[in-house]
């Protein structure tokens, strides 16, 4: 007689006397019918912690079977310490069959996020944040979705944010900030889907004129004037198109047409909305400012300077509507900063009429002392020809241009 000619009841009680959990895994891996008689066993002997950890481990790797097997022992369908609920996790994997499983076994879980925070990522945002567009599609068509419950989980292409809690955080948003037309187009068909003055700012620091011109034409702009200007976020990335975009918005009055130039036509009809006119003096005051600071005290001039970009600092200066020597908060001016990359924009900045050559920063450094640390032997006899620095000026720690660029 073979060992699966046995009752079942007599390999249970084998499987009991044996010595070590290896012999079990040994007996268990002879066979698939052993497979199956033996497991329901060592599930129904799990701890509680174990069935939620091989409920975690089945939603990432698109285990069905364990799945269902943990959830019918008791596995807690809702428990997450730090990370995504199981729905979440299977949406975020792209498991189309799971996450239709889970809602399944309950749907009251769509919109569930871990407790007690209630802040992590939902799972239409795990799937907008992974491009999986049949789940996006999916979760849309259930009527008990909230496209709009903000998640914490947002992610980012650039290293320039403002931190971790900004309220981006919904799928409309992540669509917009990554550029992805099918998304954006799926979640806007949605009337449960409204974009908000942070959906423009998403749009913005994604870098996609695109999808900045549709935010502007699908939703009546009021701005927070504590938000960050969308001009700062433009030149922070030393994005040209942009920031020319931009410009070009600030510059209409509230009576005239913007035109599309059919730019975001593409998806406009999506929404069935009618493109509202932006109000100059919305978008003026609020998010469209050449005068704005960020956090750092850097001016949409300051970040073209930095990264010399000449053709960016002419078109701002266009505007007339700020300090070209406006010091950041470690005091540097934009030409301490342009001394830095090269001679081109400190040329651009010198005949202004409002640009000090000697002007020091809270350490002491001028912009000579910057450029000697780089190297930037142009610059500084550019500096020099203007007669208006001292090339023994010393930092706050005694150190003159002449020492930093000899290594004195």
């Amino acid at each position: 007689m073979g060992l699966l000619d046995l009752p079942v009841k007599l390999i249970l009680m084998i499987e009991e006397h044996l010595p070590t959990q290896a012999d079990v895994s040994a007996l268990m891996r002879c066979h698939s019918s052993m497979l199956a008689i033996l497991q329901k066993r060592l599930y129904s002997r799990a701890k509680s912690f174990e069935l939620d950890s091989n409920l975690r481990w089945a939603c990432e790797r698109g285990n069905e079977g364990l799945a269902s097997a943990m959830l019918i022992m008791g596995a807690d369908i809702l428990l997450s310490v730090n990370d995504p609920v199981p729905l979440s996790i299977v949406a975020i994997h792209g498991h189309l069959n799971m996450v239709k499983s889970l809602l399944k076994h309950d749907p009251t879980i769509i919109n569930n996020t871990p407790y007690p925070t209630d802040d992590k990522c939902t799972a239409i945002v795990g799937a907008t944040i992974q491009r999986h567009t049949d789940i996006v599609k999916f979760l849309l068509a259930q009527p008990d979705l909230d496209p709009q419950k903000p998640s914490s989980y947002f992610i980012y292409k650039t290293t320039h944010k403002l931190g971790e809690y900004d309220t981006f955080h919904i799928p409309i948003n992540q669509a917009l900030y990554d550029g992805n037309h099918e998304l954006v187009r799926i979640l806007l068909e949605d009337t449960r889907v409204e974009l908000s003055p942070f959906s423009l700012i998403a749009a913005a620091r994604g870098g996609h004129e695109d999808m900045v011109r549709l935010c502007l034409l699908q939703f009546s702009q009021r701005f927070d004037p504590n938000e960050e200007s969308l001009l700062i976020i433009a030149t922070r990335d030393n994005n040209m198109g942009l920031v020319k975009l931009l410009l070009e918005v600030a510059s209409h009055s509230s009576e005239m047409e913007w035109e599309t130039d059919g730019k975001a036509s593409f998806i406009v009809s999506a929404a069935n909305q009618e493109p509202p006119n932006p109000d100059k003096s919305l978008l003026a005051r609020n998010n469209i400012s050449v005068e704005a600071t960020d956090y750092d005290g850097r001016s949409p001039f300051t970040y073209a300077a930095s990264y010399g970009n000449v053709e960016m600092m002419k078109i701002l200066l266009d505007t007339r509507k700020f300090d070209v020597d406006l010091p950041d908060e470690c005091g540097r001016t934009p030409l301490s900063h342009a001394a830095s990359v090269e001679k081109e924009p400190v040329k651009f900045l010198l005949p202004l009429d409002d640009v000090n050559p000697g002007s020091k920063d809270h350490n002491g450094l001028t912009p000579f002392h910057h450029a000697a640390m780089c190297g930037e032997v142009q610059v500084m006899a550019a500096l020099l020809d203007t007669g208006k620095v001292d090339i023994n000026y010393p930092d706050m720690h005694g150190q003159t241009p002449y020492d930093i660029f000899t290594g004195c």
